[in-house]
């Protein structure tokens, strides 16, 4: 007979989260209580979990692409002179 997989697996606590993604739990909290795009969690009692998976997705959704115009501008406008009025 197998045995049965633990109710809460891949679930952590917030502390757990919090040092797995090298930040502090007010910086974690912080997140979960945004208005807008708050990290998703289980609140259980006092406990806040955090859904592995679901919190990776988010940190993905979250990624941000640098613009490669924007730094081609900015190059442009650094190697050219300033005009002086």
């Amino acid at each position: 007979m197998t045995q049965p997989e633990p109710f809460l697996q891949g679930y952590v606590d917030l502390q757990q989260f919090a040092a797995e993604v090298d930040r502090s739990p007010r910086t974690v909290r912080l997140w979960m209580d945004s208005p807008r795009d708050a990290l998703p969690y289980v609140q259980l009692g006092s406990r806040r979990l955090v859904h592995v998976e679901t919190a990776r997705k988010w940190l993905f959704s979250r990624l941000r692409q640098p613009n490669p115009d924007r730094r081609r501008r900015r190059r442009n406008r650094i190697e050219q002179p300033v005009p002086r009025r």
